[in-house]
């Protein structure tokens, strides 16, 4: 629907302008908006489903064609008005960005992004802080971007034809968007892609691929998680003396208390969401 009315060549005597914090009342940008969260929606559901796999890469082709097209929000200067994530960072003294899984995996892979993702000189309350681009006080809060509609394509050419060639084609820029986003050099990307930039001739191999390059690109998007419970990639392993890694959120207090008779009984890891298969 809001496709739908956004391609109206009458939109109406009131339209968005520069009061539009995404994109500046540009319709057409919207529109890719639409169809790459469309997009989205429907890879989540294509596990063993070649038709829905399809529809995700038919959207998935009518949603951005390079980074201009990416969806963000960047916050002000001043501490009222900061980056949630800088924010985040700077109050809690229990995070060390620079311990975790991803770390050590782009620390094994010599990726260029780790000293992107974290900054070891970060003056603040933790270890190692994390880096300019997403925790300065005015950086930009990601939505969806162009690397993200790139592997969506990979995926969904995976689970649709097998085609191997077509899908490392997507695979292979879906790097390459991340890393032009980022602002790593032409250099320092092409070898990179040299090293990991082929996809196994196995498609269960291939797609594990895909998604760990995404679960890399997607660093500080909740879409990760929702990668990696709906793939299994990467492979995670819980924190010594927990349950497991958590597969959902619970229901809030405020539902309990409001609408308790009609409120699932659920945990943190059952039961899972449709599509976490």
């Amino acid at each position: 629907m809001g496709i739908a009315q956004l391609n109206d060549p009458n939109p109406g005597g009131i339209t968005p302008g520069s009061d539009d914090i995404i994109y500046g009342g540009d319709a057409a940008k919207w529109i890719k908006f639409g169809h790459a969260i469309k997009a989205r929606l429907f890879i989540h559901q294509s596990k063993g489903n070649a038709a829905i796999a399809a529809q995700a890469l038919a959207e998935a082709n009518l949603a951005f064609t390079d980074n201009a097209d990416n969806a963000f929000f960047t916050f002000g200067s001043s501490e009222t008005s900061a980056n949630p994530i800088y924010q985040f960072n700077s109050q809690r003294a229990d995070i060390d960005y620079g311990s975790g899984f991803l770390p050590h995996l782009l620390d094994s892979i010599n990726d260029p992004r780790l000293s992107i993702y974290t900054r070891p000189d970060y003056s603040d309350v933790n270890g190692t802080g994390i880096g300019d681009f997403f925790g300065s006080i005015g950086a930009a809060v990601q939505f969806i971007n162009y690397e993200e509609i790139l592997f969506i394509k990979a995926e969904a050419t995976l689970r649709t034809t097998g085609n191997i060639a077509t899908a490392q084609g997507f695979y292979q820029d879906g790097i390459r968007a991340s890393m032009e986003k980022l602002g790593v050099s032409p250099a320092a990307t092409a070898t990179y892609v040299a090293a990991n930039g082929t996809l196994p001739a196995n498609v269960n191999n291939a797609i594990a691929k895909v998604a760990l390059q995404e679960y890399i690109a997607l660093y500080l998007n909740p879409e990760a998680w929702t990668l990696w419970r709906r793939t299994g990639t990467p492979i995670l392993k819980p924190i010594a003396g927990t349950l497991g890694i958590p597969r959902r959120y619970i229901y809030p207090t405020s539902e309990l208390s409001l609408n308790g008779a009609n409120v699932p009984k659920s945990t943190l890891f059952s039961p899972k969401i449709f599509w976490d298969n």
